[in-house]
């Protein structure tokens, strides 16, 4: 059905209002899209933009799947210390303050396996977890694993069978990482 509407859409070339709650029809069927939240609109962009660029937390969970992780961290030398006492290199461009705290996020396709990421990262942090649940999806696996205390995923490209309990040296991709506050959900970058 959202090839037809495109086509539809395509073929009158006029504007076409379609609300629905599928980020995935969102996505695909739209020019720029709104995302409302208790009848506000949190941001407007192109489905690019608002997947690249979320302006809040809010945003940054609510489109991609799976959605983004999101780690709670405290702002120490430049760098994003999470509780587990990973430090992650802080972009340059991120407006934080010295103990200020913030959530760090990443996607999953952003957090892979050595030598199964979908972006080449010219600046990466090396993580080694271990990995408790594999979900094989054909093409892709999703690899769920503990970061800063907390669950996240992460997207193994070209891949082959990980048994839970298995040790993965993971490639963080810093070019790609989200900084926001805490406390207000904002982008910091």
């Amino acid at each position: 059905m959202r090839v037809e509407i495109k086509k539809l859409h395509q073929r009158v070339k006029t504007t076409v209002i379609y609300v629905t709650h599928d980020q995935v029809e969102a996505m695909t069927l739209a020019d720029r899209i709104v995302i409302m939240r208790d009848g506000h609109v949190e941001q407007v962009g192109t489905p690019s933009d608002v997947f690249e660029h979320p302006v809040n937390t809010f945003v940054a969970g609510f489109i991609g799947s799976p959605p983004m992780n999101q780690l709670d961290a405290r702002v120490s030398s430049g760098k994003a210390v999470l509780s587990d006492g990973l430090e992650v290199p802080l972009p340059a461009d991120a407006r934080v303050s010295e103990g200020q705290e913030i959530v760090v996020g990443f996607r999953p396709e952003s957090f892979a396996p050595r030598g199964h990421s979908l972006h080449g990262a010219d600046q990466s942090l090396m993580v080694n977890r271990m990995v408790t649940i594999a979900e094989p999806l054909g093409t892709e696996t999703i690899l769920f694993a503990s970061v800063g205390g907390q669950e996240i995923q992460g997207k193994m490209l070209n891949p082959r069978p990980v048994a839970p309990g298995e040790q993965l040296e993971f490639t963080l991709d810093l070019q790609r990482l989200h900084v926001f506050d805490k406390a207000t959900g904002k982008t910091l970058r």
